[in-house]
C-alpha cells in the first residue's frame, strides 16, 4: 500500500494521518467552498474513513454537515 500522508492544522494543535492513496482526487468550485474559502477552486482529496487516524488534538475537534450535500 503506497504511502503514509501526514497532515496537521496551522496552528498544529490538530495532527492526522492517511494511509493509502486518497478514494478521490479533485477540484472544487461550488459556490459555498468558493464563498467559504474566497477563492475560485481549491483542491479536494479524501480517503475513506478507516484510512484516517487521529494522531493528536482528537478533543479539540468538531464535525460540519452541509444541510443540502453529501461526500
Amino acid at each position: 500500500m503506497p504511502g503514509v500522508y501526514r497532515f496537521s492544522c496551522d496552528c498544529g494543535a490538530i495532527a492526522f494521518q492517511c494511509e493509502g492513496p486518497p478514494r478521490v482526487r479533485g477540484f472544487c468550485h461550488c459556490e459555498d467552498c468558493r464563498g467559504f474559502l474566497k477563492v475560485p477552486y481549491h483542491s479536494v482529496d479524501a480517503w475513506e474513513k478507516d484510512r484516517l487516524t487521529i494522531t493528536s488534538g482528537e478533543g479539540l475537534l468538531a464535525v460540519y454537515q452541509h444541510p443540502q450535500k453529501r461526500m
